[in-house]
């Protein structure tokens, strides 16, 4: 984090430090209510930073936590980030949350019930999201409990978006980053030595500046050195993705998810990197192709 430009970093530090004590605290916990009262103190934190910030919810918790990086700012999940800032919204405080869900005995039932209570796509009225309190909050067993909710969840239609509706925004991308790792494979099988600087990527500056997008690209950690990139010097599907680069952390993330690993990304920027040094070169070689001959 220590890249992060100084008003982000002190910021999210900041932050990550009030929402970690609450985060261990609900991670031990096994008092059901007690978890959902921590989880309403954690919200309260995030919806003070996200009014002093103008952010997103999304967006907040992508800094907090991105589970597509290889460097973790935090262990707070966007999950609990989630959980917390609508269980804040929901009930005014503890006192509420004690009265309404007053005999249930399972966080984990509660936690299935979420998103009839907080997802806006189900659009239940405060009738219906009573009821499902009244089911969480009943002495029943535990499974009929469980079981349910989810049928209530299967009688609600919901308009789906397919899983992968986003990633086909980036298919042009993904086909020229497995084109260039396609190509530094088979560059470095036929090649045991490194025979002077190759320019198969350019000019050494040019290299320099395709390594630099494909650091931030994998880590937001690498965000600030994008402002030493020549963009007139990029090249189109290069420029496609600086422009990734300078979007949001959801964008950033779904890239991430649905095109190439953070550790996928940052292995082309260091095979392209060990093609300006021959020692760099060699031991790359060995190391991540597994190419010792």
């Amino acid at each position: 984090m220590e890249n992060l430009p100084n008003r982000n970093q002190d910021f999210l530090v900041g932050l990550i430090d009030e929402l970690a004590p609450l985060n261990n605290r609900f991670r031990v916990i096994k008092d059901p209510i007690e978890k959902i009262e921590v989880l309403w103190e954690l919200g309260r934190v995030i919806d003070n930073y996200l009014s002093r910030r103008n952010l997103k919810l999304h967006e907040l918790l992508y800094q907090i936590y991105d589970p597509y990086s290889t460097i973790k700012k935090s262990y707070i999940t966007r999950d609990v980030g989630s959980y917390g800032y609508r269980v804040f919204k929901y009930f005014k405080n503890h006192e509420e949350i004690r009265k309404k869900l007053n005999g249930l005995e399972s966080y984990s039932l509660f936690r299935e019930a979420i998103p009839l209570l907080f997802n806006e796509k189900y659009n239940l009225s405060d009738v219906d999201k009573n009821e499902i309190i009244n089911i969480v909050t009943s002495n029943n067993d535990q499974k009929l409990l469980f079981a349910k909710i989810r049928e209530r969840k299967k009688e609600i239609l919901l308009i789906r978006n397919p899983r992968d509706q986003k990633s086909k925004e980036f298919e042009e991308e993904k086909i020229y980053l497995y084109n260039i790792l396609n190509k530094l494979k088979s560059f470095y099988r036929a090649n045991k030595v490194l025979s002077g600087e190759k320019d198969i990527f350019g000019s050494k500056k040019n290299k320099e500046f395709f390594i630099t997008i494909l650091m931030a690209l994998a880590s937001d950690s690498f965000l600030d050195k994008i402002k030493n990139v020549d963009i007139k010097r990029l090249d189109y599907n290069q420029k496609k993705l600086f422009s990734i680069v300078e979007s949001d952390n959801m964008n950033r993330a779904r890239f991430r998810k649905w095109v190439m690993s953070s550790t996928e990304l940052l292995k082309i920027a260091e095979a392209i990197h060990s093609l300006s040094n021959k020692e760099n070169y060699i031991n790359f070689r060995n190391k991540f192709f597994n190419i010792k001959n």
